[in-house]
C-alpha cells in the first residue's frame, strides 16, 4: 500500500484532485473538499471521507481498513 510524503499532504488544497489508495478495492480517483488543521475531507461518488494531514490515512479507521491519499501520479498496478 503506498504511503503519502508531508509534503503531498501540505500542498493540498480544496478543489485539488487526489487518488484514494483502498488496498484490495482498488484505487479511485476523488477531490479535497475541505482542508482544516487536522483533517482532509474527500469526496468521490456520494462518499465523504475524511482523512489525517498528520499521515494522510483515513480519520478514526481500523488498520486493516485503512485508506491512503496519494498523488494522482500513482495508478493501480
Amino acid at each position: 500500500m503506498n504511503r503519502p510524503t508531508q509534503d503531498f499532504l501540505r500542498s493540498l488544497a480544496k478543489g485539488s484532485r487526489v487518488n484514494v489508495d483502498q488496498g484490495k478495492a482498488g484505487i479511485v480517483t476523488a477531490k479535497v473538499t475541505k482542508v482544516t488543521d487536522k483533517l482532509i475531507f474527500v469526496k468521490f461518488g456520494k462518499e465523504l471521507r475524511r482523512f489525517t494531514l498528520e499521515d494522510g490515512g483515513t480519520f478514526q479507521a481500523p488498520s486493516s481498513s485503512k485508506a491512503w491519499l496519494i498523488p494522482l501520479e500513482v495508478e493501480n498496478d
